[in-house]
């Protein structure tokens, strides 16, 4: 319990116990807007640090991410691919951050949209194309574009407006 609490998914209210977070368009409109600012970052500061061992593997999470039929693989999928990056900017404290706000619905867009995981596998091409030019801006942008990309099909698919 206490890793879903840390997570975000749980809230512990003392004796009363604990209680399931319930995600309103705000909180989630939030969630992205962070998401955007943070991973932006470590896409940047990931450009000039990452590994060839590092790349490869955001070329095969991306794979993956298209050839798995089940939704459990994908999600595992986008999240070594995003945390590959995380890793590469080499900022723990960044690191942190990020996977703190990692544990809610906007990270499923790729099992709960339809085609969504198609479109993120495209994006995920765009950010691996510009961390092999060791492009930084390149990289912040493209993740950015793929974080309001999924944004967007959430909320649309949703039908909710922040």
């Amino acid at each position: 319990m206490k890793e879903m609490v840390r997570e975000g998914l749980l809230i512990a209210e003392g004796a009363k116990g604990h209680f399931v977070r319930e995600f309103t368009a705000e909180s989630l409109a939030e969630n992205y807007r962070l998401r955007r600012i943070l991973e932006s970052e470590a896409a940047f500061r990931a450009a000039h640090r990452i590994t060839k061992e590092q790349l490869a593997q955001l070329a095969e999470l991306n794979a993956a991410l298209a050839a798995y039929s089940s939704g459990s693989k994908q999600l595992r999928a986008n999240y070594d691919f995003h945390k590959v990056i995380r890793v590469a900017a080499e900022s723990p404290t960044l690191e942190r951050i990020i996977d703190s706000i990692w544990a809610v619905a906007t990270v499923a867009t790729p099992v709960t949209i339809p085609g969504r995981a198609h479109r993120s596998r495209d994006e995920h091409d765009a950010i691996i194309a510009a961390l092999e030019a060791r492009d930084a801006d390149a990289a912040r942008d493209s993740i950015i574009v793929h974080i309001e990309n999924a944004a967007t099909d959430y909320f649309d698919e949703q039908d909710i407006r922040p």
